[in-house]
């Protein structure tokens, strides 16, 4: 049973990802708006139909290396060790965690133009990064590049923040 398991969790993933694509339409709420390109629920079928695409890859991939037998020795090691979920150093991984979870409460008030830039800037120089002129660019750009993408192309409302309204 252990030596199909990564068969089986891309089985079991493929069927969820299959059962949530059709799902989807029932538990979104549709509004009926003529000024809207796409539907509120094309972007979760959007992400849904890339999960069934990557689990249906990771199926074929894990049922080829269970046919064939091949087992590396570093998955041999890893797959003798139990799941620990907080990794080597358990700080760093809760002080990642607190870092994520400040920049969705940030996000509620401040909305996405100014959290993101925080929130990044902090994860990037938490995570080693040291240098200024790197963290700027990427706290500059990445939010204007997303925020175009999904406010002007796809046409996706991001979190204004109750700080403005």
């Amino acid at each position: 049973m252990k030596q199909w398991a990564n068969t089986i969790a891309g089985a079991a993933f493929f069927s969820f990802a299959v059962v949530l694509y059709f799902l989807i339409p029932s538990q979104i709420y549709m509004i009926e708006a003529k000024h809207l390109s796409m539907s509120p629920a094309f972007y979760p079928r959007l992400v849904i139909a890339a999960m069934a695409i990557l689990s249906f890859i990771y199926l074929l991939l894990s049922f080829y290396k269970e046919k064939k037998k091949i087992i590396d020795s570093k998955e041999l090691k890893i797959s003798n060790k139990g799941v620990d979920i907080l990794g080597e150093n358990p700080l760093r991984t809760l002080t990642a965690m607190a870092i994520i979870l400040g920049y969705i409460y940030l996000l509620e008030f401040a909305g996405f133009l100014i959290a993101t830039p925080i929130g990044l800037g902090a994860f990037m120089y938490y995570m080693g990064n040291r240098r200024i002129r790197v963290l700027c660019l990427v706290m500059i750009i990445v939010p204007l590049v997303s925020y175009y993408f999904f406010q002007k192309v796809m046409l996706i409302i991001l979190p204004g923040g109750s700080l403005f309204y």
